[in-house]
């Protein structure tokens, strides 16, 4: 079954953690912390929870779309316009 992660989260809270704009900084970057395990702490919560066993991972059905009014570069750049980090 493929399921996007709005309805584990449902059962699961943590996999909303997938849901957060500019988590990732590229396809790369994502299969790269993918690869490192990062998802493995939402996949033990899956099995746990919701009795959900994840066999793989898919995450290049598109990225999330985002209006802003300037570029944004990245994560920092999202924090700094939120005012959740400081400019050194």
């Amino acid at each position: 079954m493929v399921a996007g992660s709005p309805i584990s989260a449902n059962l699961v809270p943590l996999v909303g953690t997938f849901d957060l704009g500019y988590l990732w900084d590229s396809y790369e970057h994502q299969g790269r912390a993918f690869a490192a395990g990062v998802a493995k702490p939402i996949e033990e919560a899956l099995l746990k929870n919701a009795n959900i066993r994840i066999i793989a991972w898919s995450y290049d059905f598109g990225s999330r779309s985002v209006l802003a009014r300037k570029a944004v570069h990245g994560g920092r750049a999202v924090a700094l316009a939120l005012g959740l980090a400081r400019h050194h």
